[in-house]
């Protein structure tokens, strides 16, 4: 039987203390306008709340799932990978280690794209990092693909 495993107290306090600053700062943003349009200036506020605790119950419920039951959930897989991408957190090369860990995956395939554009740093959008100038061509190869996969 696999160990059971504890866990990690600071980083859920720390997703906690993002939470509640992050509920505080709806209000503080909203509390006027809610006011001014639904006469109750807690409104975004509840709102707010309402997801949060929703977002905690599913929390708790995915806490006592047994996640490897995941590893039977299979799905085809497509990796899209944009040789001119000069980011180092998404380097191209990497692309068949990621299809090699899709150890599962009925049908897995790696496509890459040529793009050259360059109107800004290598992480951002207007670079070969966002495909910059081969959006079209990039959607319809993904188009293809899942067409294929499908049988349409």
């Amino acid at each position: 039987m696999p160990r059971r495993l504890t866990p990690d107290v600071w980083l859920f306090g720390a997703a906690v203390a993002l939470l509640s600053a992050g509920v505080v700062m709806v209000y503080s943003a909203s509390a006027i306008v809610a006011a001014d349009r639904f006469h109750d200036p807690y409104f975004f506020l509840k709102k707010q709340l309402v997801w949060a605790l929703i977002g905690g119950g599913v929390l708790w419920v995915a806490l006592r799932c047994d996640y490897r039951w995941l590893e039977k959930a299979v799905v085809p897989a497509l990796i899209v990978a944009n040789t001119g991408d000069a980011c180092p957190g998404s380097p191209p090369g990497d692309a068949p280690k990621i299809a090699a860990a899709l150890a599962h995956a009925p049908r897995k395939e790696v496509v890459y794209m040529q793009s050259v554009a360059i109107e800004g740093p290598p992480c951002e959008a207007m670079s070969p990092h966002g495909y910059l100038g081969i959006e079209a061509a990039t959607v319809e190869r993904i188009t293809q693909w899942i067409g294929a996969t499908t049988g349409r």
